[in-house]
């Protein structure tokens, strides 16, 4: 006889989670990730944080001592200080986990920096499991649990678990209780094609490696530079190694079309006008590939030069990226970071590194990093584009989708101001701030790269580019093309 006060739940899990434990035994949803953010979603969603509804189901509730706090003209809630914890219990139960073997994966930069023998035990790894994965929740409150039961379809619909969430990894999927609606919540997605015989491997790898491309063009654009050619000038009477660089494939970053018809500066321009406005940079050379390749040629050389700003303008005219200079009397302004705050940037070319970090003017006037201590403090921010994969098998053909939504930018960090260093520059940093939602729409944006009369991405991308495939045999044109074309249609755009 099944237990009366025990909810079964069956997953099936669409992608590899990315899980610090990965190689233990079993390493895959935790219940100490599932439970909080369960709790959390009760609350906001079932319960509309209403207190009063929800109270009689806290861990550690107690009217007494509510009657008390209310009698000395406290607020009771104040207890929990938003750790309000319902009184039930998780068991997750899940078999033949596997370890996903791989080198190098996209959208994964966790174990960066760590030498090969630290991965198993620093690192974070990929696992999955091909099994149904069974929770079990137990609890006193009938009410509470048919609340549970009844939500939990849209639950893990709007959840991902482990590292890279809004990425789409570790995404699950409730089976046998009703099929839910994703156009709720989500207006986008689009389809990637699977094989039947594809391996979680193949499988995991094709669908983030078109997520990345994707992704890649509607925040930065994506430049894949041939390998340099090293080539001798003399410029003031004196020898210079001078770089010279072609292009493999190269995508305009749609959110600098976007903001170019807004009459925005792209702020990746702002960063090289600050510290690379120059004819050239002088950098030494760096891997020990590059100091054989251009010592074999140039023995005396320790460095050499890039093209630094100005002469980029030139070489590359016309370039709307280049080119375009914002008014002088508007303020410029830091947009890529309104996708994910990417506090540090390697800029391989230049040899540089660039760090953000969050700063604020003190009683005084001046600008000041915001103490680490304190609760408004920004060191990292998510992309509020969030992307939830579903495997499907729509017609006997098997599917990846994507759905996506533009999750709530939290007021505490849009039109906050970051520093902006740059490594062997010791004058006073660039400071940029972000826009508010006056000045930048997430919504307005994507719905201007999804409308085909702004953004045709078949004439957007060089027809010389059209062919390029990667060493993995990816090709970024055809991936695109396939994406837009899904996007710029009414049915995959609500």
């Amino acid at each position: 006889m099944s237990n009366p006060f025990e909810l079964r739940i069956t997953l099936r899990q669409h992608t590899p989670i990315i899980h610090f434990q990965h190689h233990q035994d079993g390493a895959t949803l935790r219940a100490s990730e599932v439970k909080p953010k369960l709790d959390r979603f009760l609350i906001d969603t079932v319960f509309n944080n209403n207190f009063d509804l929800l109270k009689t189901y806290l861990i550690g509730y107690d009217a007494a001592e509510e009657a008390k706090y209310i009698r000395e003209d406290k607020v009771y809630r104040s207890k929990w200080a938003g750790k309000e914890a319902f009184d039930y219990q998780i068991r997750i139960q899940s078999q033949n986990v596997n370890y996903l073997e791989i080198n190098s994966f996209p959208l994964f930069f966790a174990n960066m920096g760590l030498k090969e023998h630290e991965k198993l035990e620093k690192g974070k790894g990929l696992t999955y499991t091909s099994e149904n994965i069974k929770i079990f929740i137990y609890s006193t409150y009938p009410q509470l649990s048919k609340k549970i039961d009844n939500n939990i379809v849209a639950f893990f619909a709007n959840h991902n678990f482990g590292t890279r969430q809004g990425k789409g990894f570790g995404s699950f999927g409730v089976l046998n209780k009703g099929n839910y609606d994703f156009k709720i919540n989500y207006p986008y997605f689009f389809d990637i094609p699977l094989l039947v015989n594809n391996t979680w491997t193949e499988k995991s790898f094709k669908v983030f490696s078109h997520l990345d491309i994707f992704y890649r063009v509607i925040r930065s654009g994506i430049n894949i530079p041939k390998s340099a050619v090293y080539v001798q000038n003399i410029r003031h009477s004196q020898e210079e190694i001078h770089v010279s660089r072609d292009t493999d494939f190269y995508c305009k970053s749609l959110l600098f079309v976007y903001l170019h018809s807004k009459s925005w500066q792209w702020d990746k321009k702002s960063i090289k006008e600050f510290y690379l406005n120059s004819d050239y940079i002088k950098r030494y050379l760096k891997s020990r590939n590059e100091k054989d390749k251009v010592t074999n040629k140039f023995p005396r050389t320790e460095y050499v030069f890039e093209k630094g700003l100005k002469k980029q303008i030139d070489f590359y005219k016309p370039s709307e990226i280049l080119d375009y200079t914002q008014d002088l009397n508007k303020e410029k302004l830091d947009f890529r970071d309104m996708f994910g705050l990417s506090s540090s940037e390697t800029w391989h070319s230049y040899d540089r590194q660039i760090e953000k970090s969050h700063v604020k003017k003190d009683v005084t006037g001046i600008w000041a990093p915001v103490d680490e201590k304190n609760d408004t403090h920004i060191a990292r921010f998510p992309s509020p584009i969030f992307f939830k994969p579903i495997e499907i098998d729509e017609n006997g053909q098997r599917k990846m989708r994507f759905y996506f939504k533009i999750n709530e930018i939290p007021k505490g960090y849009q039109g906050e101001t970051f520093s902006i260093e740059s490594s062997k520059h010791s004058s006073p940093p660039l400071k940029l701030r972000l826009p508010n939602d006056k000045e930048f729409s997430h919504k307005d944006y994507l719905s201007f790269i999804f409308d085909r009369s702004k953004i045709d991405i078949e004439k957007h991308i060089n027809s010389r580019f059209h062919n390029y495939t990667d060493r993995e045999g990816l090709r970024y044109y055809a991936i695109l093309t396939d994406i837009f074309k899904q996007l710029q249609s009414s049915e995959n755009n609500v």
